[in-house]
């Protein structure tokens, strides 16, 4: 298990670095995308590579020196994965503008797919690389998983790895109520717009509200029933007509 951790932070490492030869790094050279755009796209990505490129010669210096202590390695890195949650709350975000820019921006389009061919890339386009700090930190905890039950109880590094999946772990978790809040906040952003201006309610101002369901419903009016559009959240009920909202 701690072999595959290794190689497989080593093949990490590579893809990182290949998408700043490959895309960044050229991108800012010929300005085909401005800096704005292209950290809207990549967000920290050499922060990343810096980061996994300490983490993956730190295990390569201890198992040099026969004190490898992958529980310690990971319980002291965990801090820094904070950085993950902006990437996945962007990354939707980021895709539909790469749409956009694929369709729209004809130098961009020409250059993702001549950066495709590059032979440093083996093949993979960029969506293939992008998706990759998605997936990291549910790849290390099932890692983790996989190294604590076939370590023994009594190991003297069982409790340090418990540690570390215990810190990816929360990791993970805050990653993903992040996710949730920005869906959550695009959803009533949506709703707003769904209103005219003279109808439109804030539904921004309160901080913990949550969306929770939506659908058709029928009200008893003077003339009889009607159906309205219906928006149910924490702490409030919306509805309007489904004839102009």
């Amino acid at each position: 298990v701690i072999d595959e951790i290794i190689y497989t932070e080593r093949n990490y490492v590579n893809r990182l670095k290949i998408v700043l030869d490959v895309y960044i790094n050229p991108l800012t050279e010929t300005g085909i995308l401005d800096r704005d755009e292209i950290t809207g796209q990549f967000g920290f990505w050499e922060a990343l590579y810096n980061l996994h490129n300490t983490l993956y010669n730190r295990m390569l210096d201890e198992r040099s020196q026969n004190i490898l202590e992958i529980g310690k390695i990971f319980t002291d890195f965990s801090y820094f994965l904070k950085m993950y949650t902006e990437y996945l709350t962007n990354f939707e975000n980021a895709l539909e503008r790469r749409g956009y820019l694929l369709t729209s921006n004809r130098k961009f389009a020409e250059f993702v797919e001549k950066a495709r061919l590059d032979n440093r890339c083996n093949g993979m386009n960029i969506e293939s690389y992008l998706i990759e700090p998605v997936q990291k930190i549910p790849r290390y905890r099932l890692l983790l998983e996989q190294l604590l039950k076939y370590t023994p109880s009594n190991h003297k590094e069982y409790s340090m790895i418990v540690e570390a999946l215990n810190k990816i772990s929360e990791v993970a978790i805050r990653n993903n109520e992040a996710i949730r809040d920005r869906e959550n906040k695009n959803k009533m952003m949506d709703i707003m717009m769904t209103f005219e201006t003279r109808t439109r309610v804030n539904l921004f101002d309160q901080t913990n509200r949550r969306f929770l369901k939506e659908g058709n419903l029928q009200k008893q009016c003077r003339r009889g029933r009607k159906e309205f559009k219906y928006w149910l959240f924490s702490d409030k009920l919306l509805y309007g007509e489904l004839n102009g909202l």
